[in-house]
């Protein structure tokens, strides 16, 4: 008996509640549970994310540069080339693996088109095995020690890695350290040499206003 008068007087208030102040809140199972953020739907099943490797970003970056470069090089439209020389530094060239920092001739992009505007003859560095002066026009020191093959159709492209060395010490990253590097590598084809008849171009790029310029192009190739 007692319970059923518990009862009645539980609904007696529960129902004063609803109809007698409606500015009375209302519980609910709702508001008894604590406010929480929705939660993050699940991605779907074929849009995981994928998490690129430490330095891939950078890799896309310069690889695409270094293929502009290689572009305008091949269509001989050396404007278009210095438009990718580094703004503040000059850009060095080596016609050999073993870069003599000392001898080798650094030039800006005014200065690069200057050059070849006025057909001037200038000193790159010195030959290898005679160390005579190398004194040569730029056209011509590109077409021998720079795109002097298909370096844009090569079957071996590295990304910050030397492909093949010469015969000479590589010291690029002693002089370029922490830069990074693309390495064209285009296989020997004379059967008399085996193979030795390769070349290598390796273009170096340096982060400038969040862009990759190019700061030095090194020729190189096994001294036949």
């Amino acid at each position: 008996m007692m319970r059923c008068l518990i009862a009645f007087a539980l609904v007696a208030v529960f129902c004063w509640g609803c109809g007698g102040n409606e500015n009375v809140k209302r519980i609910t199972l709702d508001s008894l549970v604590e406010d929480k953020p929705a939660p993050k739907p699940a991605p779907p099943k074929d849009s995981v994310a994928v998490q690129q490797q430490p330095g891939s970003p950078a890799r896309d970056s310069v690889m695409l540069v270094a293929s502009r470069v290689l572009q305008s090089l091949k269509n001989k439209d050396y404007r278009s080339f210095a438009s990718y020389f580094h703004p503040k530094d000059p850009v060095l060239f080596s016609p050999y693996g073993n870069i003599n920092v000392a001898n080798s001739k650094k030039l800006l992009a005014k200065d690069f088109l200057e050059s070849i505007e006025k057909n001037w003859t200038l000193t790159w560095g010195v030959y290898d095995g005679t160390g005579e002066s190398m004194k040569i026009k730029v056209v011509p020191y590109i077409e021998k020690f720079i795109y002097d093959a298909d370096y844009l159709q090569a079957k071996q492209t590295s990304f910050d890695q030397v492909v093949q060395k010469g015969n000479s010490l590589n010291n690029m990253a002693e002089v370029f350290p922490g830069l990074h590097f693309v390495d064209f590598h285009v296989e020997g084809k004379d059967p008399q040499y085996s193979g030795m008849d390769w070349r290598s171009l390796r273009l170096v790029f340096k982060m400038y206003n969040n862009e990759y310029y190019l700061v030095a192009v090194i020729h190189d190739q096994w001294t036949i």
